[in-house]
């Protein structure tokens, strides 16, 4: 009886299943070869073999090291946090101009009302220094005129017509 060997296969794209698929094939083949007792490989059947294998590791070269990417990771991670320390440093630097600016509009407001008020204080007293110049003009009439009054009413004395002139 001739002996079965396995069909010949097409390798898949995905790594991962076109390996599964040739160690499968492998394995059948192996069978076979063992149960002929070391009669020849039919050369299509080693073709097969060799190309499956050959594709393999092809696929399996062009593969990107798994340690250049997980240093490519731990580079971009790190500038990601020297990053991040940067912006939160930069926040708290424009927060603390925020503040100082803050600060100082307060400070000039009072200043200002200061100011405002410092100019109010001298006006309030020369308003209040010349009302009581006008009331002490005011006065000074009055007992004037009273004092008239009062010499017009008074008897007149030898000496105070000659005070008059």
């Amino acid at each position: 009886m001739a002996t079965q060997w396995p069909q010949q296969a097409t390798w898949p794209s995905a790594i991962h299943e076109h390996a599964s698929r040739l160690s499968t094939y492998l394995e059948a083949s192996l069978t076979c070869i063992e149960r002929t007792n070391n009669q020849p490989v039919p050369a299509d059947l080693v073709n097969t073999i060799i190309h499956g294998t050959v594709t393999s590791i092809l696929k399996v070269q062009h593969i990107p090291y798994l340690s250049a990417i997980s240093d490519a990771l731990r580079i971009l991670q790190a500038e990601a946090k020297a990053t991040a320390n940067e912006n939160a440093q930069t926040f708290s630097n424009i927060k603390n101009e925020l503040t100082n600016s803050t600060e100082a509009a307060r400070q000039f407001t009072i200043a200002t009302h200061q100011n405002t008020n410092i100019g109010e204080e001298p006006r309030a007293a020369a308003k209040e220094a010349a009302e009581t110049g006008k009331t002490v003009l005011e006065i000074t009439r009055e007992i004037q005129t009273k004092g008239m009054q009062n010499q017009a009413n008074e008897p007149m004395t030898y000496v105070q017509p000659e005070a008059r002139h």
